[in-house]
């Protein structure tokens, strides 16, 4: 005796053979009279607007997978998650793809049929691209990279062959290495308010110049840009360095 899963995949597969055949027929016969589609985009389509789809000429599917399924009893009715890859196109226009098929299945005198199908697409996994770290050129690599972690109350790492880092929150290591000569670079760090708070004392009790901009114009403020707080001051290399609460 076959099982409520057993039956409802073997129905899952006559319908996948007949979207691959084109067989509206069989797929009348697979269907409940109210049956509707929602499609990966998003857009609803009725029984008859389906079947038409394909009774037109328009649909052709050349292929249709459906696996990783998952199936759910409720007595009456079972849910059925899986994947659906197809390679087909509309009015010729290629309609290939991967998408996560729930499938609502329901029993009528006995038999099961589709009530409903939603397509939703199968994200391709997100690129990740993320800054690892840089090299910040000093005269001291030691002593900058101590300043550095001074005033934002971190701790500086063990050196590593040439560099002298300095470990971000977010991951960033900034690598201190000596150089013979240093052009100033413009390095900002993003920071909670308590930080700010915490920062912006080190950097008064150090006795350092700090200016609200970058041009180094207004000496002696900080700004407020975006609602948050923001404030410049050089290393002793002279690279402009900035803390703000808001980006």
């Amino acid at each position: 005796m076959t099982t409520t899963h057993d039956q409802v995949l073997e129905l899952g597969q006559r319908w996948a053979e007949a979207e691959r055949r084109g067989d509206t027929v069989g797929l009348d016969a697979l269907t409940t009279e109210d049956f509707t589609l929602v499609g990966p985009l998003g857009f609803v389509l009725t029984k008859p607007v389906w079947l038409e789809r394909y009774r037109n000429g328009g649909l052709v599917t050349h292929s249709l997978a459906w696996d990783e399924t998952t199936v759910r009893d409720y007595g009456d009715t079972a849910v059925v998650v899986g994947r659906h890859t197809q390679r087909a196109e509309y009015r010729g226009t290629p309609a290939d793809g991967s998408f996560r098929a729930t499938h609502v299945v329901v029993r009528r005198d006995g038999r099961w049929l589709l009530a409903g199908i939603q397509l939703s697409p199968i994200a391709p996994p997100a690129r990740r691209t993320e800054l690892n770290h840089t090299i910040v050129h000093a005269r001291d690599r030691a002593a900058s990279a101590r300043f550095l972690a001074g005033i934002l109350g971190v701790e500086v790492g063990q050196p590593m062959g040439p560099f002298v880092p300095v470990q971000l929150s977010n991951g960033v290591t900034l690598d201190f290495m000596d150089a013979p000569s240093v052009h100033s670079q413009h390095y900002a760090f993003l920071i909670g308010e308590d930080d700010f708070d915490a920062a912006f004392a080190r950097i008064r009790e150090a006795g350092l110049r700090y200016w609200a901009d970058p041009l180094h114009r207004e000496e002696g403020e900080i700004n407020h840009w975006g609602g948050g707080r923001g404030v410049y001051f050089t290393d002793p290399d002279g690279h402009n360095l900035e803390l703000l609460t808001k980006a």
